[in-house]
Order: C-alpha cells, then structure tokens, then sequence
C-alpha cells in the first residue's frame, strides 16, 4: 500500500465529496481511483506538480473536478 493510498484511507468514513488533486509526475494515483467509493473524485492537473499551477488555475480545476462527480450521479 502506497503512502497516499494509505493518506486516503483515514477519510473513508468521510460522506462528503473527496476531491484528489495530482500533477502529471503522480499519474499513477488515478489507478487507485478504483478501489475508493463514488464520493472520491481523482483529477489531474496538467501540471507536473499541482502546487506549480496558479492559484486562480487551481480554483478552476477544483470546479471542474465537483462538476464531474455532479455529471457522474446517477439513480441505482
């Protein structure tokens, strides 16, 4: 187990939306996207770092990240 699947797991108890952000340099964390529930949202920032993206930049990729769990819900 990897230190930030094991970072990820503290809030799996957490029923609010989870949004993970990486950079291109981390790309192997959307294979983890599999193995959390629905409310964890995994998006990547086309930066190799997320923390070397404008902040403005950042918000914006915040927004689009809520807007594809919004997108993604559906009724079983």
């Amino acid at each position: 187990m990897s230190d930030v699947e094991r970072q990820l797991r503290k809030h799996v108890d957490f029923k609010g939306l989870v949004i993970v952000m990486f950079g291109l340099e981390n790309s192997d964390v959307r294979e983890l996207s599999t193995k959390f529930p629905a409310n964890y949202v995994f998006y990547l920032v086309p930066r190799s770092k997320v923390r070397d993206e404008r902040p403005h930049r950042i918000l914006q990729h915040y927004l689009k990240a809520k807007a594809i769990f919004r997108l993604s819900v559906k009724w079983d």
